[in-house]
């Protein structure tokens, strides 16, 4: 915003201002914004000024001196100016009929041609590299969990799936944050006529030209970020960085189209309107994202993830019956309420892994380790336990009917309401009777160890001693 002591010095005439600036030589005046329409400023001395975006409509400026000064965005409409005095300032950007000056309107329009050209060739460059992410990422999410990599195209070479992940997002904004750099400066020529001032594609100035520029140039990035949120969201962190990312740079983006291409009221009520309708915008978007984010991946019947590390990602609701997943590193994964069937878990790492509601029936764990992870509401029954370590597993509600704990290392298991209903726990490790009366049911189908004495009295009610 302009300075109030420099408009007001102004105000008071050509000639105090330039006394005024004489006896302060190292001042730069700053005019932001101001509102200097219909003044005489006649022989002004505006050296250096900054007169960005300032009102300078009808003014009278016969003399005035802008050498230096910076013009971007003022308006000089029907303003008394020269030529000569608009060639030594910086008056690219400036608003006022550049058709009067020819030297101006030759230098404006070959700049303008200049930047077009690497506006077009950035904007097939970003396209290029866009189309190159949709067909990389083209396979369905349970290829790219199956499969842990991304084919390149034309290329035929497969990345690391969750590399490119992180590369491609970060390469896609880096395009995009150099290429709206010329496109802020291509804006700035404002000055020549209505078909040159945008550079559309193919130079067609046509309305599906102008739709497909538009497109191009403010809302492919976000729409590829999306596809980027969609796919890494099974990674840790990486998934939700980029969905919410990606909603900053399409708030941002929005806001540069409308800047640029809208003429919106300069009111506090069509500013706030605008933002109100982005901020609308941008909240059912993200709720229809997060729909899409919650669908739970589906992959084929026993599909081959053994020896995998999928250390911390997000597998809620997993669909993997029969899956594979020997000697799988799933420390600290989220796989709530997953289907995991007569799944193939033996060896396999489950460190604090959320395991709650998941079905695990018929599943081998055969020497997994669950150590601290929650199997809150599990479905466990007959499954493979055989050597497991469950040391402080929260088993709440379990189902572990007919399941085999034989050897298994239960320290600090909590097994509060668990359903032990034909279970072997024979020759379990560090099983204690708090552990054992705390659960919902067991009957005499249940086999527990030498050291404990479970006496069945009744119907779900029973005696425990240790010896």
């Amino acid at each position: 915003m302009a300075n109030p002591e420099h408009v007001e010095k102004l105000e008071e005439g050509s000639v105090v201002w330039n006394k005024w600036r004489s006896n302060i030589p190292n001042i730069k005046p700053d005019f932001r914004k101001a509102q200097l329409n219909q003044m005489s400023l006649r022989g002004a001395n505006f050296k250096g000024a900054n007169l960005e975006r300032a009102n300078l409509e009808k003014a009278d400026l016969d003399g005035a001196d802008l050498s230096e000064a910076k013009l971007d965005g003022a308006d000089f409409t029907e303003a008394t100016i020269s030529e000569d005095q608009l060639l030594k300032a910086n008056y690219i950007g400036a608003k006022f009929d550049i058709r009067k000056f020819d030297k101006i309107y030759k230098e404006y329009k070959e700049r303008h041609d200049e930047c077009s050209k690497d506006v077009r060739r950035i904007g097939l460059a970003l396209l290029a590299f866009a189309i190159f992410c949709f067909l990389a990422m083209g396979k369905a999410g349970e290829k790219l969990l199956v499969d842990n990599e991304v084919k390149i195209p034309f290329a035929d070479v497969p990345a690391d799936f969750q590399t490119f992940m992180i590369v491609g997002p970060l390469a896609l904004l880096l395009i995009t944050g150099y290429f709206h750099l010329f496109i802020h400066e291509l804006h700035r020529y404002r000055g020549l006529p209505q078909k040159f001032r945008l550079p559309f594609a193919f130079n067609l100035d046509n309305p599906f030209a102008k739709w497909l520029s538009n497109l191009v140039f403010y809302f492919l990035t976000p729409a590829v970020l999306f596809v980027f949120s969609f796919k890494s969201r099974v990674l840790p962190v990486t998934g939700d960085f980029w969905h919410y990312s990606s909603w900053v740079v399409a708030a941002y983006l929005i806001y540069v189209y409308w800047k640029h291409n809208l003429n919106l009221k300069k009111t506090i009520w069509g500013k706030s309107g605008s933002i109100v309708y982005g901020l609308i915008l941008l909240a059912l978007g993200s709720i229809l994202t997060e729909q899409f984010r919650e669908r739970p991946i589906r992959l084929a019947k026993e599909a081959p993830l053994a020896a995998r590390d999928f250390s911390g990602w997000n597998l809620k609701g997993l669909q993997a019956y029969k899956a594979n997943l020997k000697e799988a590193n799933l420390t600290k994964a989220d796989l709530t309420e997953a289907n995991l069937t007569e799944a193939n878990l033996t060896e396999a790492n489950l460190k604090k892994a959320n395991l709650a509601g998941t079905n695990l029936e018929y599943a081998k764990l055969s020497g997994t380790n669950l150590t601290g992870a929650n199997l809150e509401k599990a479905n466990l029954k007959k499954a493979n336990l055989f050597r497991a370590n469950l040391e402080n597993t929260r088993l709440y509600y379990a189902n572990l009917t007919g399941a085999n704990l034989e050897k298994a290392n239960l320290t600090g298991a909590i097994l509060y309401k668990a359903n032990l209903n034909g279970a072997n726990l024979t020759e379990t490790q560090h099983l204690r009777c708090n552990q054992i009366n705390s659960a919902k049911a067991l009957n005499s189908k249940t086999l527990f160890p030498k050291y404990l004495k479970v006496s069945i009295i009744g119907d779900n009610k029973w005696t425990c001693e240790e010896f």
